[in-house]
């Protein structure tokens, strides 16, 4: 055998080897893109894999992006499959400016759940939630996740939705820059939905926009619903903020325009939520607020506030103090009293009010705010160590204009200014307003007693009754 026949031999044996062993070479199909079907699913790595008017998620699946045809599947697979959370959340990008389409797949009335704590960038794209169901609801599991950049829309703006956009059942969610459009609610947050509790304590949402939302713009109730902040929330037309949490939440800066029935209501009468700058447009309804512990400050629409609680801004203010011995005092006490007090060894209110009565025009104390015939006034007089005695004003003039300014330097003192109370509208939607002589209807008769021992000063009050014909 010669050398050339030993050459052509090896090469036959390598020949054999690389067929029968080895890798295969490489054939025209290796070029053509990933492309597998799982049931209703397509996988992909691009949106290179996917067909025309879709994109690959990032959880690898192909979905359509013109809210034509349902994504509820492919993104559910998706937050399925996410990575166990190292932090705060797992980043999760949705297809930049998508259309995605929401429905009920499997009859449960929602479209998709997150079960993992996630970082949701929308990325400009827009869930299109079908008629009647929840959009996305993040469970309890996904404490402390965020939802960002994103916009639960209805897919036929001339068709009445009864659906939710986002239901939350997670405690400490970070929301911030959503666009809610013609939901029925935009944001529920209930602590008990199908019997179920959740913790929703501590929300942090901020930049939601509500625009046509016919229940709520935001629907908040329940024992675990508090502590929350709610900062830069726009509602325009539809109804406006419900907040029944039971200890209260606050709501920094909110703007309500051209809503039905509430701009914001505070249901609670346990609550203490605070409400900062809110600002209300004329033709949305007068906020209201049912605690003696809420507090509102300054905004627009403090004289258009219905609550027993405090209030500060715009020259209607109301506030409540209470001394650690048990001493309350209000300013102004009432309808006509600019001052009340109640001590601690006893449960009733004394008003400081002005009586315009014909025969005696004078400023004097009023039991509970009655006593259209017995005034109580001052006797520092008869007893020198009690405290000096109070001169009235002159007799009020009653030509003198009521809207006179609050300046009484003018000597045209002896009235009270007139009472700045916002008016009441009638059923006719005309302005009226009144001031009877009736009791306060913001006396505090649920508020037990304090019977703290205190001693008796000498300088106590001395007072004397002083019957009027």
């Amino acid at each position: 055998m010669n050398r050339f026949t030993l050459i052509l031999s090896g090469l036959v044996i390598i020949s054999l080897v690389g067929c029968l062993g080895g890798e295969s070479w490489p054939t025209a199909e290796a070029d053509e893109p990933l492309k597998q079907s799982q049931g209703a699913l397509t996988t992909c790595l691009s949106s290179s894999d996917c067909g025309t008017n879709e994109a690959c998620t990032q959880g690898g699946h192909c979905v359509d992006i013109t809210g034509q045809v349902s994504a509820t599947e492919a993104l559910q697979a998706d937050f399925d499959q996410l990575e166990t959370p190292v932090g705060l959340g797992v980043p999760y990008q949705l297809p930049p400016n998508a259309r995605l389409k929401i429905d009920d797949v499997d009859g449960d009335g929602i479209g998709l759940k997150i079960s993992t704590k996630i970082i949701l960038d929308g990325n400009g794209a827009a869930f299109i939630v079908d008629n009647g169901i929840i959009g996305l609801r993040i469970q309890d599991s996904s404490q402390w996740s965020s939802v960002r950049d994103l916009s639960f829309i209805t897919s036929n703006a001339d068709e009445v939705h009864d659906g939710i956009g986002l239901d939350v059942r997670a405690h400490g969610l970070r929301l911030d820059n959503l666009f809610f459009n013609r939901m029925g609610t935009g944001v529920r947050a209930f602590t008990f939905v199908d019997g179920e509790r959740a913790n929703l304590n501590i929300q942090q949402w901020s930049r939601l926009v509500f625009s046509r939302c016919h229940q709520y713009a935001i629907n908040m109730s329940g024992g675990d619903a508090n502590a929350g902040l709610l900062s830069g929330i726009e509602v325009v037309a539809g109804n406006g903020i419900r907040d029944n949490s039971f200890l209260g939440n606050t709501h920094l800066a909110p703007s309500i325009n051209s809503t039905t029935q509430d701009s914001i209501t505070l249901g609670s009468n346990a609550g203490a939520s605070t409400v900062l700058g809110a600002y209300t447009e004329s033709n949305a309804p007068d906020m209201r607020s049912a605690s003696f512990h809420d507090l509102h400050i300054g905004g627009n629409a403090i004289d258009r506030l219905d609550s027993p609680g405090d209030r500060i801004g715009r020259h209607a203010s109301s506030l409540r103090f209470r001394h650690p011995s048990g001493l309350r005092v209000r300013i102004p006490g009432a309808a006509h009293a600019p001052f009340a007090m109640n001590h601690q060894s006893e449960n009733e209110w004394w008003y400081l009010r002005y009586f315009d009565h014909p025969a005696w025009r004078i400023w004097a104390f009023s039991y509970r705010n009655q006593g259209e015939h017995t005034v109580y006034r001052w006797t520092g007089g008869e007893h020198e160590e009690g405290p000096a005695r109070y001169q009235p004003g002159e007799p009020l003039d009653n030509s003198s204009n009521s809207d006179e300014s609050e300046d009484d330097s003018n000597g045209n003192g002896g009235g009270p200014p007139p009472h700045a109370r916002r008016p009441q509208r009638d059923s006719g939607g005309s302005d009226s307003s009144t001031t009877p002589d009736e009791p306060d209807e913001y006396f505090e008769e649920t508020e037990a007693p304090h019977h703290e021992a205190e001693p008796i000063e000498d300088d106590y009050f001395f007072w004397e009754a002083m019957e009027i014909d």
